[in-house]
């Protein structure tokens, strides 16, 4: 794994030291002695990944986590012993990780390599903050943290009881002690664990690994925020449960308060990637939907045909493709106004969409142009499909809420089927045809769109069927 990592240390042994070892791995290193050489180099090229000792000689770590409040890297505190006290204080300031020396070299690397890791699925999961903000889908995260519910799993029965309960002293949220057994069955179950402390002894370490390469696994707990807790005396195990899927670990043992801090780390963690995916799916999902009827718009119905009538879908079943045009829309918008026009568009779409089942596709192409396609249909199913739609519009009339006796419309509709078999719309020579792999779906929009032209030509509110497909 790549990656750029800086090291500020005021003494120039240890930052060569440490150096050496993450050199060895293939990082890209550089050095600072204080923080006003630190800052230049942030600023010029900024690091994935900070080791600072937590005291310097013109500031402290805490100066460091104010310089980078806005960015997001990581800092792993480099500190003279393992004292619990510093250790928590560090962890309360923001850093990500704590060392002491001497470190070593199996966990150094295994607590890089999951840094990293995650830092990279958070430029994964999302959009850059200045592009969301201008899709409209950036959302400031709100500061209430909802009560999570935390499993505790020791060695023992009774030393996860006595766990839990010094947890439980110390937050509010809903803390409960398990079996290991038990922990996929609560995932599976209805009121599933957030996050999980879970106990490697050395005895059980090899089993617990296991557990947690298949939480990883399943659907329900992928995102579990583990905290591994135990294994001072094998560093190969921390590093190995860190590189299954471990978000952390805690190799010197049980502490209540650190072990809290930590957990509630991993959980801030996990929600922050869950904001990121939602962030995500709304992102995809405004790429493809009309916002004004909230139906599927023509980017999404060109890939939807695309897929039933690929090259690789040679004996697909038929396909019905239809073209609906609202007739003499232009009117309503002169006459009462653009307003009125869009709630008749929506209350289109709504009424459209009670006619048809959740395998057909419906989905605005154009003002007031809308595809309704129908798989696995014939061309007499399709017909009376297309007449029940115009019949749905005929039913009433529209806005009546807003116009006194509401509005009579009426739709025209442009029928063409595609048949894989015989494929009617195949070009002589597919190389002649640029996009030839997308031709038969142009093709056919093509022969529905000549078929509205005909029902429009022919006095409207009618259904037209393609001359290829009659």
């Amino acid at each position: 794994m790549t990656g750029r990592i800086l090291i500020i240390d005021p003494v120039v042994t240890s930052r060569i030291v440490l150096k050496v070892k993450l050199a060895a791995a293939y990082y890209s290193v550089a050095h600072a002695a204080n923080l006003a050489d630190a800052r230049r180099l942030i600023h010029g090229n900024p690091p994935d990944l900070i080791f600072c000792e937590h005291e310097l000689m013109d500031g402290t770590i805490c100066d460091l986590m104010d310089d980078i409040g806005g960015q997001s890297i990581p800092v792993i505190a480099l500190v003279p012993d393992n004292d619990s006290t510093l250790r928590l204080d560090m962890l309360s300031l923001g850093v990500e990780d704590v060392i002491s020396r001497p470190y070593d070299e199996t966990i150094l690397q295994a607590r890089v390599r999951t840094l990293l890791r995650h830092c990279a699925e958070q430029d994964d999961l999302g959009l850059h903050s200045g592009t969301t903000a201008a899709l409209g889908l950036a959302e400031t995260p709100g500061h209430f943290k909802r009560r999570a519910r935390i499993g505790v799993v020791a060695k023992s029965a009774r030393l996860s009881r006595i766990w839990a309960d010094e947890i439980r002293q110390r937050t509010r949220h809903e803390v409960v002690s398990l079996a290991a057994a038990d922990v996929i069955p609560t995932m599976q179950g209805s009121a599933p664990l957030d996050g999980l402390a879970l106990g490697l002894s050395e005895k059980s370490a090899r089993a617990r690994l296991d557990l947690v390469a298949t939480l990883r696994a399943l659907p329900e707990s992928k995102t579990l925020a583990i905290l591994g807790i135990g294994c001072e005396d094998s560093a190969n195990t921390v590093a190995t449960a860190l590189d299954t899927g471990i978000g952390d670990v805690m190799p010197l043992g049980f502490e209540p308060a650190e072990t809290l801090k930590r957990i509630d780390r991993l959980l801030d963690r996990r929600a922050a990637a869950e904001r990121r995916r939602s962030t995500l799916r709304a992102g995809l999902e405004a790429a493809v939907t009309d916002p004004l009827t909230g139906l599927h718009n023509r980017r999404y119905a060109l890939s939807f045909l695309n897929r039933l009538t690929g090259r690789d879908k040679p004996t697909a079943p038929p396909l019905a493709v239809m073209l609906l045009d609202l007739d003499h829309f232009k009117r309503i918008n002169d006459s009462f106004g653009h307003g009125i026009g869009d709630c008749v568009l929506r209350e289109f779409a709504l009424r459209i969409r009670g006619g048809l089942t959740p395998e057909d596709l419906f989905a605005r192409v154009g003002g007031e142009e809308f595809l309704v396609a129908r798989p696995a249909t014939s061309l007499t199913e399709a017909s009376v499909l297309a007449n029940q739609l115009c019949g749905l519009v005929k039913s009433a009339p529209f806005v009546q809420n807003f116009i006194p006796g509401g509005i009579e419309l009426s739709v025209s509709v442009g029928l063409a089927m595609y048949d894989a078999g015989a494929a009617p719309f195949a070009p002589a020579d597919p190389s002649e045809i640029n996009g030839a792999q997308n031709y038969p779906v142009h093709a056919l929009i093509e022969q529905a769109d000549l078929a509205l032209y005909a029902a429009k030509s022919s006095g409207r509110n009618k259904v037209q069927v393609a001359r290829a497909a009659a």
